[in-house]
């Protein structure tokens, strides 16, 4: 036998997530993206957004990380959140701009340029072959 609970007979809290999962969900279809699309763009696992738009939403669950994952998904959708900010206190608290995290980030130097490393490789294979070479004499 299943245990269904009602809306009503659920606690304020779960109520209250499961309204916030449904506004992202609606928000997201508004903008007529998949979550595969949001999670491309939050650069997020698209399983962490599938949950924050389920019936199964815990928001006393979350840690740090997925309390970002659920700020940052509403604010690329357009979702204001402080409605529900009785539901975790620390939303409004932590107000991090949103930034697209780049893996090629201008800052980072390699250690060897690509013509570095070609000359190297070439220079490893020319003595390697010498090598075999003057063994097989």
């Amino acid at each position: 036998m299943v245990n269904e609970q009602t809306e009503e007979s659920r606690p304020e809290n779960t109520v209250d997530a499961t309204r916030l999962a449904n506004a992202l969900r609606k928000a997201r279809e508004a903008k007529g993206w998949s979550i595969d699309e949001v999670a491309e763009k939050l650069k997020v696992g698209a399983e962490h957004l599938a949950y924050l738009e389920s019936d199964q939403l815990d928001i006393t669950s979350l840690d740090p990380f997925k309390r970002g994952y659920l700020r940052n998904y509403a604010e690329i959708v357009g979702l204001d959140i402080t409605a529900y900010s009785e539901i975790f206190s620390d939303v409004k608290a932590t107000e991090a701009p949103l930034i697209s995290v780049s893996s090629e980030d201008p800052s980072i130097k390699p250690v060897f340029s690509m013509a570095t490393l070609k000359i190297i490789t070439s220079v490893v294979i020319i003595l390697l072959i010498a090598l075999l070479v003057v063994i097989n004499l």
